[in-house]
């Protein structure tokens, strides 16, 4: 599932232990705004999901870990980053050396990024048995 798909989710079921992401834009209009057909083609009304990413993990109530590569060449690590700025729950940002987005799960296998992400969970879940 789509980081943005996931943001959007976690924010209708609070109950949720918490979320990971990785690679995931802050909206969809600012992903078209990076590309030059934009400015000829009326874009803004053909899509018509806006999947405001960085408006919505602001009212997040559960734990995010967000997971970006710095290279990705489809959407810039300054998204992730900038997500990682507007949540307000209790958030972790990783940024990996790497220039995928597909099958970018295969990077983060290494020892220091699973014990990372193994971190975050402990830490989502402690803080969801005491909600």
């Amino acid at each position: 599932m789509g980081g943005a798909i996931a943001i959007d989710l976690a924010t209708r079921h609070p109950d949720l232990a918490g979320i990971i992401v990785h690679n995931s834009f802050t909206s969809m209009a600012e992903m078209v705004k990076r590309y030059r057909y934009s400015r000829l083609l009326p874009v803004r009304w053909i899509v018509n999901q806006k999947f405001e990413s960085l408006r919505k993990v602001s009212s997040l109530r559960v734990p995010i870990l967000l997971i970006h590569a710095t290279g990705d060449p489809l959407i810039p690590a300054v998204m992730g980053q900038n997500l990682y700025q507007a949540a307000r729950s209790l958030k972790t940002l990783i940024l990996v050396e790497s220039d995928v987005h597909h099958n970018a799960a295969a990077e983060y296998k290494t020892a220091g990024h699973l014990v990372k992400i193994q971190y975050f969970a402990l830490k989502a879940l402690s803080a969801s048995a005491k909600a």
